[in-house]
């Protein structure tokens, strides 16, 4: 029996303890202390550990208090009856200031059931184009176990998107679902899993070759991505103009963020980060240190300002670090709708 399932059934103290693996127990540990403090001891684990803490943690689903008491003891006596629940979204939250996207994208295809959603509710969430498509070529009994166990508004997507005589078929049988046998049930699981959902996450992870590459730039020195993308212009000019408006470096901030965007930026950032991210920027990107200033209260600006003056300027390492740490963070609260970024051709058609 699963552990998650042993672990709801159990009512007391009394209960019999769980045998959680090495790679289980050093999951829970990480996922207790949080991302903030677990994020140095993460930066030292090479990608096949990250993969084994990945894999381990989408493994975990609910951990309950006694057992996380007994393996981190009196560290987490402050937690009281929390628990930790481990899902998809928060498992790339976790690891995406250690990781890039890709790396992560890689780990996840690796696991099964990652996000310890049922093949249902997977279903219900993925786009109705797609699943209309697939379902349009399966018999319509099928069709009719699939929607009547996914969600009403997700199945009427589907419908409506079916061939008019396929649809009132599957209508009718969906008014007659009976419960399959075990062993039917699995066959239509594994045929849904390989034939849609597998094909479904190779697409999402699949990008464009200039996006790939923008988002590798992103993440390189300053020096070494100046000296790839000359030699990229040279061999390949639309390719590498394509790849420039998919970066997005801390020299960028300026032309592609709003000004009434740095307050509730600065509110996501540690001020020693910031602080090391615009002393680099004296050096390497002094207009994205003029915008964030600039666009702070006076008294806020003058502080800072003081500040960045009067630390050392960081070594090129570090500086960069802090730079792509707040670059992480933008992007982040633009892929939410937090705020909103604008693209480098936008300004072209502005001044045209």
């Amino acid at each position: 029996m699963p552990q998650t399932v042993l672990a709801t059934q159990r009512t007391g103290t009394e209960a019999a303890e769980l045998d959680y693996s090495p790679a289980e127990k050093a999951a829970i540990v990480l996922m207790a202390i949080g991302r903030e403090d677990a994020e140095p001891l993460l930066r030292e684990f090479s990608e096949e550990e990250v993969r084994s803490f990945a894999r381990a943690s989408a493994q975990l689903g609910e951990v309950p208090s006694w057992d996380i008491e007994r393996i981190v003891g009196e560290f987490l006596v402050s937690l009281d009856d929390k628990r930790i629940t481990m899902t998809s979204d928060k498992l790339k939250e976790f690891l995406s200031s250690i990781l890039s996207d890709d790396a992560i994208e890689r780990i996840l295809e690796d696991l099964d059931d990652s996000d310890g959603q049922s093949i249902w509710e997977k279903l219900s969430s993925s786009d109705p184009v797609d699943l209309s498509n697939f379902l349009a070529r399966e018999h319509p009994q099928t069709v009719a176990v699939v929607l009547s166990r996914i969600k009403p508004d997700s199945s009427a997507q589907v419908l409506q998107r079916l061939e008019k005589e396929f649809a009132e078929e599957v209508i009718v049988r969906i008014a007659n679902v009976s419960i399959l046998a075990p062993a039917v049930m699995d066959k239509v699981k594994e045929s849904i899993e390989f034939e849609f959902l597998r094909g479904a996450r190779l697409r999402k992870s699949k990008r464009d070759p200039d996006e790939l590459i923008g988002s590798m730039f992103n993440f390189m020195s300053s020096d070494k991505r100046d000296t790839l993308l000359a030699g990229l212009e040279e061999r390949s000019p639309d390719l590498a103009q394509a790849v420039q408006r998919k970066m997005f470096t801390f020299g960028d901030i300026p032309a592609r963020v709003d000004r009434s965007s740095v307050s509730f930026i600065m509110r996501e950032i540690e001020n020693d980060v910031l602080l090391k991210a615009l002393c680099f920027a004296k050096k390497n990107a002094p207009e994205s240190k003029d915008f964030f200033l600039g666009n702070m209260s006076r008294r806020l600006a003058e502080q800072f300002e003081e500040q960045v003056n009067e630390m050392p300027t960081p070594n090129v390492k570090d500086g960069e670090a802090a730079q792509f740490a707040v670059i992480g963070v933008i992007r982040k609260m633009a892929e939410v709708g937090e705020i909103e970024l604008h693209q480098p051709e936008d300004e072209e058609i502005d001044g045209d």
